[in-house]
């Protein structure tokens, strides 16, 4: 095989993996939505790109944890902060936290979320 049929498999096959990604989302993002409370655990600095926040979350008993860059949010987005999670019903590992959406202490979710997004005054 040609130096330029692998480089145009390899350009393919990213193209295809971000193609596939985005439709994921777009499909997970298009379900019926669950919210609940998430909370930073911590700030992580990766190799490329700004911070980014490692978070947990619980929907019906069961614990998840997720990543979320803090673009915009690092001065409310800390260890500790809780903010509302949305997950796609059924697929409770997707869940996206929400940097624009804190919440204040002494609130707890339902076990098995919010059917609708919470507002906090």
């Amino acid at each position: 095989m040609s130096r330029a049929t692998i480089n145009r498999i390899a350009v393919f096959s990213i193209l295809l993996v971000i193609v596939f990604v985005s439709a994921r989302r777009i499909y997970l993002n298009s379900q019926d939505q669950l919210y609940t409370v998430g909370q930073i655990n911590r700030i992580i600095s990766p190799s490329k790109g700004g911070l980014s926040a490692i978070f947990s979350y619980e929907i019906d008993n069961q614990e998840y944890s997720g990543t979320v860059k803090i673009y915009k949010y690092e001065d409310v987005a800390v260890s500790g902060a809780k903010f509302i999670v949305s997950v796609p019903k059924g697929y409770s590992a997707a869940g996206i936290m929400l940097l624009d959406l804190p919440v204040p202490d002494g609130i707890e979710a339902p076990q098995d979320g919010w059917k609708k997004k919470p507002a906090f005054d």
